[in-house]
């Protein structure tokens, strides 16, 4: 346990992008930075229209990218050894926001990153990626393909529904278990983005390393049809699975949750604020050394199916 609560944290920001009106800017509207808060102040200054930077190419396009931060200096994202993936979310046609996710890829950080988009065979293949330190994991990777319903990515793809994987080592249904195991991987979570409510764009997958975590703990949450109230459908939390219990017990309602927050706002949202935020979990965030949450709504047409949570 304790070995894990000391794990080296590789997200170095996360940047929440939402217009100031339909047609744009898009402005900072929250954010999550570890060592680098120095940057912060001229983030919040920024503005980025339709098509200009990877923030308005994204909103205007529809469509995720991976980036070394040197390719993104007219974008002012100032962090040397980082990649970042931009990751829009699409509601009917119009983005509700852009989230920026930037990643340490300094030597012993291990982690992925990996779009997956349709071919003309009707299968899924790697279309963009960053494997941080795990050379063989993404030349393996490379090569792969996955039909519906294979492996993590075909079915988010068949489901347009976003999934957690754990113990990917191991799992049968992780179709590169063994790459997974070799390179120490233990957690994935795979988005669907849609393009319309039945066209997918790609598919997001974010590869987990217990000793280096983007997030320790990934969950999917869904409106119970009964209780008309969000419940974990999805989750994994690695060695910390005394949080499993109570997670999966919770019912959150109006005003309780990053998950909630999310889906109020049909837009994604960082804090830093996991003790004010998620009660009655708070405290237990805190006693294990999690600083930050991320929640991205899952849209497919105009209904928010799920929302996809990071914790950290």
């Amino acid at each position: 346990m304790q070995a894990t609560v000391n794990a080296t944290d590789i997200v170095r920001a996360i940047e929440v992008w939402r217009p100031q009106d339909a047609g744009g800017p898009f402005a900072l509207c929250s954010c999550v930075y570890g060592d680098d808060d120095h940057i912060e102040e001229g983030r919040r200054l920024r503005r980025f229209e339709l098509g200009e930077g990877i923030v308005g190419q994204s909103a205007q396009t529809g469509q995720p990218h991976i980036r070394s931060c040197e390719d993104l200096i007219d974008d002012g994202i100032d962090l040397a050894h980082s990649h970042v993936v931009s990751i829009p979310f699409m509601h009917s046609g119009q983005c509700k926001g852009v989230v920026l996710l930037a990643c340490d890829e300094s030597e012993g950080n291990q982690g992925a990153m990996e779009l997956w988009r349709p071919n003309d065979r009707g299968e899924l293949g790697l279309a963009e990626a960053w494997h941080s330190n795990l050379e063989r994991f993404g030349l393996i990777s490379k090569y792969v393909k996955f039909p519906r319903r294979a492996g993590l990515p075909g079915k988010v793809w068949a489901d347009r529904f976003p999934r957690v994987m754990g113990s990917l080592g191991t799992s049968q249904q992780f179709l590169r278990a063994a790459g997974a195991k070799a390179e120490g991987l233990s957690t994935g979570i795979g988005i669907p983005l849609m393009r319309t409510a039945m066209q997918l764009d790609s598919v997001l997958v974010l590869l987990s390393a217990n000793r280096t975590p983007i997030a320790r703990a990934m969950e999917v949450w869904a409106m119970d049809p009964d209780s008309k109230k969000l419940k974990i459908v999805s989750a994994d939390y690695g060695a910390f699975m005394d949080l499993a219990p109570m997670s999966r017990q919770l019912s959150l309602g109006i005003g309780e949750g990053i998950a909630v927050h999310v889906l109020r706002d049909c837009a994604p949202w960082a804090t830093w604020d996991l003790l004010g935020v998620e009660f009655p979990r708070g405290e237990k965030f805190l006693e294990y050394g999690f600083r930050w949450g991320l929640g991205m709504p899952v849209f497919v047409g105009s209904e928010i199916r799920a929302v996809a949570v990071l914790i950290n």
